[in-house]
Protein backbone atom coordinates (compact mmCIF):
# COMPACT_ATOMS: atom_id res chain seq x y z
CA UNK A 1 0.00 0.00 0.00
CA UNK A 2 1.55 3.90 -0.70
CA UNK A 3 -0.67 7.13 -0.25
CA UNK A 4 0.88 9.86 -1.60
CA UNK A 5 -0.55 12.74 0.27
CA UNK A 6 -0.27 15.90 -1.56
CA UNK A 7 -1.18 19.38 -0.84
CA UNK A 8 -2.83 21.73 -2.99
CA UNK A 9 -0.93 24.12 -5.49
CA UNK A 10 -0.72 27.73 -3.90
CA UNK A 11 -4.50 29.23 -3.64
CA UNK A 12 -5.41 32.91 -3.09
CA UNK A 13 -5.22 32.78 0.52
CA UNK A 14 -2.03 31.62 0.89
CA UNK A 15 -1.14 34.66 -1.93
CA UNK A 16 -2.83 37.31 0.98
CA UNK A 17 -1.41 35.82 3.88
CA UNK A 18 -4.61 35.02 4.85
CA UNK A 19 -6.40 31.70 7.08
CA UNK A 20 -7.97 29.79 4.23
CA UNK A 21 -9.70 26.86 6.47
CA UNK A 22 -12.90 26.08 4.59
CA UNK A 23 -13.71 28.67 2.54
CA UNK A 24 -13.11 28.15 -1.39
CA UNK A 25 -9.78 29.83 -2.25
CA UNK A 26 -8.88 29.10 -5.98
CA UNK A 27 -5.90 28.39 -6.93
CA UNK A 28 -3.56 31.08 -8.44
CA UNK A 29 -1.44 30.67 -11.61
CA UNK A 30 1.63 30.16 -9.43
CA UNK A 31 -0.26 27.19 -8.33
CA UNK A 32 -1.57 25.62 -11.08
CA UNK A 33 2.47 25.92 -12.36
CA UNK A 34 2.73 23.64 -9.10
CA UNK A 35 0.04 21.44 -9.84
CA UNK A 36 1.63 20.96 -13.20
CA UNK A 37 5.24 20.51 -11.84
CA UNK A 38 3.88 18.00 -9.67
CA UNK A 39 1.92 16.02 -12.51
CA UNK A 40 4.95 15.50 -14.59
CA UNK A 41 7.23 14.48 -11.87
CA UNK A 42 4.20 11.89 -11.14
CA UNK A 43 3.60 11.39 -14.62
CA UNK A 44 5.61 7.76 -15.05
CA UNK A 45 4.48 6.75 -11.70
CA UNK A 46 1.38 3.93 -11.33
CA UNK A 47 -1.00 6.01 -9.72
CA UNK A 48 -4.73 3.46 -9.26
CA UNK A 49 -7.06 6.32 -7.41
CA UNK A 50 -7.04 9.95 -7.19
CA UNK A 51 -8.96 11.28 -4.29
CA UNK A 52 -8.85 15.37 -3.40
CA UNK A 53 -10.83 17.27 -1.07
CA UNK A 54 -13.87 19.27 -2.26
CA UNK A 55 -13.04 22.50 -2.20
CA UNK A 56 -11.66 24.15 -6.08
CA UNK A 57 -7.90 24.47 -4.72
CA UNK A 58 -7.50 20.88 -4.11
CA UNK A 59 -9.32 19.63 -6.81
CA UNK A 60 -8.35 21.90 -9.43
CA UNK A 61 -4.95 20.42 -8.22
CA UNK A 62 -5.50 16.82 -8.48
CA UNK A 63 -7.03 17.42 -11.92
CA UNK A 64 -4.16 18.95 -12.98
CA UNK A 65 -2.09 16.16 -11.61
CA UNK A 66 -4.38 13.46 -13.02
CA UNK A 67 -4.48 14.32 -16.45
CA UNK A 68 -0.87 12.38 -17.82
CA UNK A 69 -2.84 9.25 -16.01
CA UNK A 70 -4.83 7.78 -18.76
CA UNK A 71 -7.10 4.88 -17.13
CA UNK A 72 -5.74 1.05 -18.36
CA UNK A 73 -8.87 0.33 -20.46
CA UNK A 74 -7.93 2.76 -22.80
CA UNK A 75 -10.30 5.34 -23.43
CA UNK A 76 -7.68 8.08 -22.83
CA UNK A 77 -9.70 10.16 -20.24
CA UNK A 78 -7.55 10.67 -17.05
CA UNK A 79 -8.09 8.99 -13.57
CA UNK A 80 -11.62 10.37 -12.23
CA UNK A 81 -11.12 12.27 -9.20
CA UNK A 82 -12.98 11.14 -6.29
CA UNK A 83 -13.75 13.97 -4.07
CA UNK A 84 -14.40 14.03 -0.56
CA UNK A 85 -15.20 17.00 1.89
CA UNK A 86 -13.95 14.97 4.72
CA UNK A 87 -10.53 16.08 3.49
CA UNK A 88 -11.03 19.47 3.87
CA UNK A 89 -9.33 22.17 5.51
CA UNK A 90 -9.82 22.33 9.29
CA UNK A 91 -12.55 25.28 9.93
CA UNK A 92 -11.12 28.02 11.29
CA UNK A 93 -14.59 30.04 11.83
CA UNK A 94 -14.62 33.66 12.48
CA UNK A 95 -10.88 33.66 11.62
CA UNK A 96 -10.96 33.12 7.86
CA UNK A 97 -9.98 35.45 5.33
CA UNK A 98 -8.34 37.17 8.31
CA UNK A 99 -3.68 37.55 8.53
CA UNK A 100 -2.39 36.13 11.92
CA UNK A 101 -1.65 39.87 13.02
CA UNK A 102 -6.24 40.46 12.24
CA UNK A 103 -6.73 37.41 14.31
CA UNK A 104 -4.50 38.49 17.25
CA UNK A 105 -5.69 42.12 17.34
CA UNK A 106 -9.37 40.55 17.10
CA UNK A 107 -9.74 37.58 19.10
CA UNK A 108 -6.29 38.62 21.55
CA UNK A 109 -2.36 38.01 20.89
CA UNK A 110 -2.11 33.77 21.90
CA UNK A 111 -5.62 33.14 21.80
CA UNK A 112 -5.42 29.24 21.27
CA UNK A 113 -6.91 27.97 17.53
CA UNK A 114 -8.48 24.55 18.02
CA UNK A 115 -9.46 24.36 21.21
CA UNK A 116 -13.12 26.91 20.71
CA UNK A 117 -11.89 30.00 21.63
CA UNK A 118 -12.26 31.40 18.31
CA UNK A 119 -16.06 31.43 17.28
CA UNK A 120 -17.58 28.44 14.63
CA UNK A 121 -14.14 26.88 14.39
CA UNK A 122 -13.76 23.69 14.62
CA UNK A 123 -11.40 21.75 17.39
CA UNK A 124 -8.83 19.77 17.69
CA UNK A 125 -10.84 16.94 18.54
CA UNK A 126 -13.98 17.55 15.85
CA UNK A 127 -10.96 17.68 12.80
CA UNK A 128 -9.33 14.56 13.65
CA UNK A 129 -12.82 12.53 14.09
CA UNK A 130 -13.50 13.66 10.46
CA UNK A 131 -10.22 13.16 8.80
CA UNK A 132 -8.69 9.73 10.05
CA UNK A 133 -11.70 7.19 9.70
CA UNK A 134 -11.59 8.29 5.79
CA UNK A 135 -8.24 8.02 5.59
CA UNK A 136 -8.47 4.52 7.61
CA UNK A 137 -11.07 3.65 4.65
CA UNK A 138 -8.54 4.73 2.10
CA UNK A 139 -5.82 2.73 3.94
CA UNK A 140 -7.94 -0.72 3.97
CA UNK A 141 -9.11 0.05 0.31
CA UNK A 142 -5.97 0.49 -1.10
CA UNK A 143 -3.77 -2.80 0.94
CA UNK A 144 -2.59 -3.24 -3.10
CA UNK A 145 -1.88 -0.74 -4.77
CA UNK A 146 -1.18 3.09 -4.91
CA UNK A 147 -3.28 5.96 -4.40
CA UNK A 148 -2.91 9.51 -4.25
CA UNK A 149 -4.49 12.29 -2.14
CA UNK A 150 -4.65 15.89 -2.58
CA UNK A 151 -5.62 18.01 0.45
CA UNK A 152 -4.63 20.52 2.71
CA UNK A 153 -1.83 21.01 5.17
CA UNK A 154 -3.82 21.10 8.31
CA UNK A 155 -5.21 17.65 6.80
CA UNK A 156 -1.68 16.10 6.02
CA UNK A 157 -0.95 17.21 9.53
CA UNK A 158 -3.77 15.15 11.21
CA UNK A 159 -3.27 12.18 8.98
CA UNK A 160 0.45 12.40 10.47
CA UNK A 161 -0.86 12.99 14.16
CA UNK A 162 -3.07 9.73 13.87
CA UNK A 163 -0.17 7.68 12.67
CA UNK A 164 2.75 8.91 15.02
CA UNK A 165 -0.05 8.26 17.69
CA UNK A 166 -0.18 11.91 19.03
CA UNK A 167 -2.80 13.40 21.42
CA UNK A 168 -5.44 15.07 19.45
CA UNK A 169 -3.94 18.87 20.40
CA UNK A 170 -0.75 18.03 19.28
CA UNK A 171 -0.09 18.34 15.59
CA UNK A 172 3.83 17.97 14.30
CA UNK A 173 5.37 20.89 13.79
CA UNK A 174 6.17 19.79 10.09
CA UNK A 175 6.04 22.30 7.26
CA UNK A 176 4.16 21.08 4.25
CA UNK A 177 4.64 23.16 1.42
CA UNK A 178 2.08 23.50 -1.38
CA UNK A 179 1.93 20.43 -3.68
CA UNK A 180 4.94 18.97 -1.89
CA UNK A 181 4.46 15.27 -1.34
CA UNK A 182 4.42 12.81 1.90
CA UNK A 183 4.44 9.40 1.28
CA UNK A 184 2.77 6.43 3.43
CA UNK A 185 3.47 2.86 2.99
CA UNK A 186 2.98 -0.70 4.32
CA UNK A 187 0.45 -2.21 5.96
CA UNK A 188 0.73 -3.46 8.98
CA UNK A 189 0.93 -0.83 10.56
CA UNK A 190 1.72 2.15 7.66
CA UNK A 191 4.58 3.49 7.72
CA UNK A 192 6.35 7.49 7.18
CA UNK A 193 7.99 7.73 4.33
CA UNK A 194 9.57 10.72 2.72
CA UNK A 195 7.61 14.09 4.48
CA UNK A 196 7.29 17.81 2.44
CA UNK A 197 9.30 16.19 -0.84
CA UNK A 198 9.01 19.19 -3.25
CA UNK A 199 11.95 18.68 -5.20
CA UNK A 200 9.58 19.01 -8.72
CA UNK A 201 9.14 22.51 -7.27
CA UNK A 202 12.95 22.75 -7.10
Amino acid sequence: MTLILVRHGQAESNALGVIGGSRDYPLTDLGRDQARAAARRLAGTRIDAIYASDLSRAAETASLIAEPHARPSASGEPLEVIEHAALRERTWGDAEGLTRAQIAERFGAGTPRGEGAIPNEETHDQFLARVTPLFDELHERHLEDRALVVAHAGTILAVLSHLIGLSPARLPRFNIVNTSFTVIEGTTPPSLGPINDHAHLE
